[in-house]
């Protein structure tokens, strides 16, 4: 993901990586796997299979995993608003309307705080 970011893929690589795992089911630890959902989000196969093999971008991997355990994810899904709102698990659109609402009513504030535990998540 780092590195389809930096190169202005990461969106189609996101998107890819969601399909993937949300609606087909993929198993998303498995790198032949990963390098398939690479080439099909527009990467080279030779500059991805680099990157999975690779470590060049794991000081990003591991700034994101550390964000995410500072908002307070502990699993999938799991939506973050402007870093401030949350949603986790399998929500109703209200929750989401809330949310979204919510953070797009507040998006000028200069609070640099996560709010991790603002919305009910599902038992």
């Amino acid at each position: 993901m780092q590195y389809a970011k930096s190169i202005g893929k990461g969106d189609a690589m996101k998107e890819r990586l969601f399909r993937a795992y949300f609606t087909e089911g993929r198993h998303l630890a498995d790198k032949p796997t990963l390098l398939t959902l690479a080439v099909e989000a527009g990467l080279k196969t030779d500059d991805a299979r680099k990157a999975l093999e690779g470590d060049a971008w794991l000081k990003e991997v591991r700034a994101d995993e550390q964000e995410a355990r500072q908002i307070g994810v502990s699993g999938v899904p799991f939506f973050a608003f402007n870093r401030r709102f949350a949603v986790s698990g399998a929500q109703s659109s209200a929750v989401f309307l809330q949310a979204l609402e919510k953070a797009w009513a507040e998006r000028g504030s200069s609070r640099g705080y996560f709010p991790s535990r603002r919305f009910s998540r599902s038992p």
